[in-house]
């Protein structure tokens, strides 16, 4: 429970707003006022925007990966514990108490804590990204179809393993984390179906 709490905690820094308010900018009032990577790539700036990017990943990974290496020697009295620490730190980048219980959408941070839970998976949904970037120029395409292929992949290969019963906690994860990320993307698929949604080049 500890380390559930401490990995929520440490996923609602919310580092996108501290390094823009540090360059004189609140990020919650300009471009989609979203205190994510993509804002302030476009708002601060492409170096500050990747930085925020590795933080917020960062936010995810670490947690993750101390709490399946600790696993071993400690007695976390629930299946897979990493798999819930993981979607803590998600959670508490998307409702940080300091911001109101607001924040991104946990896009980023879904990057890390699946990179340490499925490097396949999650590399598979990178060159997704990327492949639907540089056809769309959005990035909130890129990012729910990244999701969407993280999904898919765990599902598929949970079948192709025949360990569909003792992956359900994984499956269940990346399930939520796709129908967060689509839903937390609403505002964005409005301006799309609107031609209003800004392109990232």
């Amino acid at each position: 429970m500890v380390f559930i709490v401490v990995s929520f905690l440490l996923g609602s820094i919310p580092f996108g707003k501290i390094i823009a308010n540090a360059k004189g900018i609140d990020i919650t009032k300009v471009g989609s006022g979203n205190i994510g990577a993509t804002n302030v790539f476009r708002s601060v700036g492409k170096f500050w925007g990747v930085v925020v990017l590795i933080l917020d990943a960062l936010k995810g990974a670490i947690p993750t990966f101390l709490t399946m290496f600790l696993q071993k020697n400690i007695n976390f009295y629930l299946p897979e514990p990493y798999v819930f620490v993981g979607v803590a730190s998600i959670l508490g980048h998307i409702f940080s108490p300091f911001m109101g219980f607001k924040g991104g959408k946990g896009v980023a941070t879904s990057l890390g804590v699946f990179l340490v839970l499925t490097p396949i998976g999650i590399t598979i949904g990178l060159l997704v990204f990327g492949i639907v970037l540089l056809i769309f120029r959005v990035v909130s395409v890129s990012s729910i179809s990244a999701a969407v292929v993280v999904f898919s992949y765990v599902l598929v290969d949970s079948i192709i393993r025949s360990s569909l019963q003792s992956s359900y906690i994984l499956i269940s994860l990346t399930f939520l984390v796709m129908l967060i990320v689509i839903l937390r993307h609403i505002p964005n698929i409005k301006r799309i179906i609107r031609n209003e949604e800004k392109k990232i080049f």
